[in-house]
């Protein structure tokens, strides 16, 4: 699961209390699972651009979901999200009565 170790990651603060080395330590350990590779400069742009997405997209939900599959490249990443919207709207449409989770409008299906 490199998509959840990288937001691991990426999202890791230092803990009230812990010491610079203990912090730099825990980053350490968690970078090794994030299998990291030689990539090219537009690899490492897009992969640096999906975990942004990944991070900062406004429902939990959709960020969820692209963190517990496969890890996508950028592209698949975007479908997926913009599918996830369309299927929680289309709960909402056809089903109103049945739970989805909380939609925001944060993607334009159209911009595909």
């Amino acid at each position: 699961q490199q998509n959840l170790a990288r937001q691991h990651l990426s999202t890791r603060h230092q803990l009230p209390g812990e010491s610079v080395e203990d912090f730099w330590c825990a980053l350490l350990a968690l970078a090794r699972d994030c299998d990291c590779q030689a990539v090219s400069a537009v690899e490492h742009s897009e992969l640096l651009i999906r975990d942004a997405f990944i991070t900062g997209i406004g429902l939990a939900y959709i960020r969820q979901r692209l963190l517990e599959g496969a890890t996508l490249d950028l592209t698949a990443t975007k479908k997926c999200a913009i599918s996830l919207t369309v299927a929680s709207r289309n709960i909402q449409v056809y089903a109103p009565d049945r739970m989805a989770p909380p939609l925001l409008d944060i993607m334009d299906p159209a911009s595909e």
